[in-house]
């Protein structure tokens, strides 16, 4: 009976359940913001609240990955995750071509790309102050704001390595010092006034601007507040947790949906529609994946093969509605069987 004890306790330190529920809540603002930017709802004043939420999905998710990485630390090595990530990185280029983006552009809106970078980042300078590391990412990218940088890879790169960077950063530093998260609920509150209430200035849902940034504080640390609460309501819990396990196939799924169909709902309708119906095709693919591909998902040329199709079309001329279902197959198969990269002797647990 000890001993079971002591492994249910071994486990909860490996995994932070509230940080599941954290990510399941920033999927549920996928939905609001990529339903409507994809002009899948009939909106009114009401919804295009929600609408303006979900332009934080990315602050949430990205922190709570931050804060993830210190259980990931725990039981994979520093060389296996930074691999993953690369892979990952590969991966959002497919997840690029399938929205008919030049699928080699990292200067695009490559928030995979951008996450998968930002992680290696935050792994390479681990040991250093999360809070300095944040604040001198923080000041550096309002420099670079300052100057008129021609789009090009490397702008491309500073665009996904300091902010999102400090952002992951500033989860780990809030999830290893909790106590600081009501402080930081705080700062954003002020952040929030000043420019709502002194300044009457709307806040833009322009990434990472002052008034921004102050809105991501509260919202985030509102959500670390908040979810060992809503791990209290069963049923609530169940819901975001299952989609903060699953959030990378749930982001490339949800998507997949809106892209297919055609029609418009409701605001309210066209979220359940997308909710539902992405929750369905989860378990019917993990299903069918659990007694096929994951079978041979944990052997090498598997990966191999995943990851050089990504490349395929800088060889053949595609259709692009073929390029269209041909990256998003890609992408969900990943997302479905990436957790056996680490069974790989190459890559390690």
């Amino acid at each position: 009976m000890l001993t079971l004890q002591r492994l249910y306790n071994k486990k909860t330190r490996m995994r932070d359940k509230s940080l599941d529920i954290v990510k399941g809540i920033a999927c549920i603002l996928m939905i609001f913001a990529h339903s409507h930017s994809l002009g899948r709802t009939i909106d009114n004043d009401f919804t295009y609240f929600f609408w303006y939420l979900g332009f934080f999905a990315p602050i949430i998710f990205f922190a709570s990955i931050g804060a993830a990485l210190i259980y990931q630390l725990k039981k994979r090595s520093l060389y296996s995750l930074i691999i993953f990530n690369l892979l990952l990185f590969l991966i959002s280029f497919a997840n690029l071509g399938r929205e008919s983006i030049e699928y080699l552009d990292i200067t695009k809106n490559n928030l995979i790309g951008s996450l998968a970078l930002s992680t290696i980042f935050t792994l390479i300078y681990w040991e250093i102050n999360g809070l300095f590391v944040f604040i001198i990412l923080l000041i550096l990218d309002r420099f670079l704001n300052t100057i008129n940088l021609t789009p090009t890879i490397l702008h491309g790169i500073l665009f996904a390595l300091i902010p999102w960077s400090g952002i992951t950063t500033l989860g780990k530093y809030l999830h290893k010092n909790k106590k600081n998260t009501l402080f930081v609920f705080v700062i954003g509150i002020l952040i929030t006034f000043y420019y709502l209430i002194i300044k009457r200035e709307y806040i833009t849902t322009q990434f990472l601007t002052s008034s921004f940034l102050g809105v991501s504080l509260l919202i985030y640390s509102f959500c670390l507040l908040v979810a060992p609460m809503i791990g209290k309501v069963p049923i609530l819990s169940l819901l975001l947790t299952f989609l903060g396990k699953n959030s990378l196939l749930f982001y490339f799924l949800h998507l997949f949906i809106l892209f297919t169909i055609t029609f418009k709902l409701q605001a309210v309708l066209m979220w359940i529609f997308i909710l539902v119906s992405s929750i369905i095709f989860m378990l019917i693919l993990k299903s069918l994946n659990h007694y096929t591909l994951e079978r041979i998902s944990s052997l090498l040329w598997f990966w191999v093969v995943l990851v050089s199709a990504i490349f395929v079309p800088l060889l053949f001329k595609f259709p692009q509605q073929f390029q269209f279902y041909f990256f998003s197959i890609l992408t969900i198969i990943f997302a479905l069987n990436y957790k056996n990269l680490f069974k790989l002797k190459i890559i390690g647990s």
